[in-house]
């Protein structure tokens, strides 16, 4: 068979993200609302310990940098960064509300908690010097702006990183609940 004959098979083109100024807006928004929150709460936290101030100092004007930048800035790299480190910071929120972090002092305040699924009350540990935050409103208001950041980062990627980091979110996510419900992760 020559070059000639061999069939064509079609490629799919690469396509670039077509940024809009929808997303960048929509992104720009939910980073200045999650780092709006997280300065919001440092005082609190400064009151348990300075580590935990400090890093919602940093996450809180580091989030709010993001939206400034995201004004300007679109190369991948940087979606890419700004993408891991709000997963990141997500599922950080999540173990800190399902598991002890021996790097958490312990809480010697209670405060506004929604109910939690399975809690007593309110949903704030209740035994003393618990390291298990509870849930509140403002943490959900913060974790859906994260989500909501995660979303319109992921959009603005092009498509075959996009493919390829959605694969990657959804066998990590897959992976930590089958390692929760074999019991791998108490």
């Amino acid at each position: 068979m020559t070059t000639a004959q061999l069939p064509v098979v079609p490629v799919a083109p690469v396509r670039p993200a077509t940024i809009t100024p929808g997303l960048r807006i929509l992104a720009a928004a939910c980073a200045a609302v999650a780092g709006g929150i997280h300065l919001w709460v440092v005082p609190e936290h400064y009151q348990e310990a300075w580590v935990l101030g400090t890093f919602f100092v940093l996450v809180g004007a580091g989030q709010l940098v993001l939206a400034a930048v995201l004004r300007w800035v679109t190369a991948t790299w940087f979606l890419v960064t700004a993408l891991l480190a709000n997963l990141g910071l997500i599922a950080l929120y999540v173990v800190s509300r399902t598991a002890e972090l021996p790097f958490v002092p312990p809480h010697t305040h209670g405060g506004e908690h929604l109910p939690v699924f399975g809690g007593v009350g309110n949903g704030t540990p209740v035994y003393p010097g618990a390291r298990i935050e509870g849930v509140g409103p403002l943490d959900m208001l913060c974790l859906d702006a994260e989500l909501g950041l995660v979303i319109a980062l992921t959009a603005m990627l092009p498509s075959p990183l996009r493919g390829r980091l959605c694969t990657g979110m959804l066998a990590l996510g897959l992976t930590a609940l089958v390692a929760r419900a074999t019991g791998l992760l108490a």
